[in-house]
């Protein structure tokens, strides 16, 4: 039914896609260490921004830099709960709106 020669032709193919496939095996595990690789180094990376960031932000606070801009007497800010929610040009915009009210438009 099946002669020799289709036989030994088509184990030879079997051999090529075998050896074919181990490569793409390895070619694949190197790209999965290689990733690996990359993100442990972003995520250190990441830890040391948060980190340097963290500490301007405690420098600045302590130097006053991050104190809300100077609020005008007629303008209360506690009497607005969002307040503190508020970027700081959200805020600037919303003092603008609250002294064009305060003066009657």
């Amino acid at each position: 039914m099946f002669n020799t020669f289709s036989t030994k032709k088509a184990h030879r193919r079997i051999d090529e896609l075998e050896e074919e496939l181990a490569k793409l095996k390895r070619a694949f595990s190197g790209l999965e260490m290689d990733w690996a690789n990359t993100q442990d180094k972003l995520k250190q990376m990441m830890g040391r921004i948060a980190k340097r960031a963290e500490l301007m932000h405690d420098v600045a606070e302590s130097e006053g830099k991050l104190a809300p801009p100077d609020i005008p007497p007629e303008i209360e800010p506690h009497a607005y709960p969002m307040w503190n929610r508020l970027t700081p040009q959200q805020k600037r915009t919303q003092l603008e709106i609250l002294r064009r009210r305060a003066n009657g438009g």
